[in-house]
């Protein structure tokens, strides 16, 4: 059974009048678990059991292009610098 007809099954339970305790039991789930499925199909219906991306929307301290280049950029002297047999040995 997916996610969705799990939380679909709870939300059946409880309007066939069982109680929290008892869809909890049922489904071998918390009774909080039950309340949160509950709260989201009485505020979004169905639509509301689906499940959510839980990534970040905006990531924080990105590189930028600029920083990305001028790594990129120091790398590839480093590379040169190894293989002329100056500098580091190695990249890494």
């Amino acid at each position: 059974m997916c996610l969705f007809d799990e939380r679909k099954r709870a939300v059946i339970q409880l309007q066939q009048g069982c109680s929290r305790q008892d869809v909890a039991t049922n489904l071998g789930r918390s009774v909080s678990w039950v309340g949160k499925w509950q709260r989201r199909y009485e505020q979004e219906s169905w639509a509301g059991l689906q499940s959510r991306s839980r990534a970040p929307r905006q990531v924080k301290g990105k590189t930028t292009p600029t920083v990305k280049a001028a790594i990129w950029r120091v790398r590839q002297e480093l590379a040169c610098a190894a293989t002329l047999g100056q500098g580091l040995k190695y990249i890494g």
